[in-house]
């Protein structure tokens, strides 16, 4: 289980452009609510979503595990995880988010923020 402790421990050991991918968007107009946002931000239930980390109500945090096997040996695998987080905008910036996404691997991290915009984004 994932606490508000560790989860922003981890997130601030992950900061830097090699760890960091962020995306501003225009918000689809099909997602009403935080409850329509919060199930197009799962991918499924692939992002599990880390309820009470952020106070702002606006303001979505998840986390995600991917496994990667070793072209070499395939019994050799490697866990990669993802911390993710969605800002929905506000006033001048309503109908926009950010999605950030930090991970150990960045090409993992630009492959999740392009998911993420293909189910959220209006482009």
């Amino acid at each position: 289980t994932v606490t508000q402790q560790n989860f922003f421990s981890k997130w601030s050991a992950l900061n830097g452009p090699a760890h960091e991918t962020v995306v501003v968007m225009d918000v689809h107009p099909r997602l009403h609510s935080m409850i329509d946002i919060s199930k197009c931000f799962s991918l499924g239930g692939s992002i599990g979503l880390l309820h009470g980390l952020d106070k702002n109500p606006n303001n979505l945090v998840g986390t995600s595990t991917f496994q990667e096997i070793s072209p070499i040996d395939s019994a050799l695998v490697q866990s990669i995880s993802c911390l993710i987080r969605f800002e929905l905008g506000s006033g001048p910036m309503k109908g926009k988010a950010r999605v950030t996404v930090r991970s150990d691997d960045k090409k993992l991290g630009e492959a999740l923020i392009a998911c993420l915009g293909l189910q959220l984004s209006a482009n």
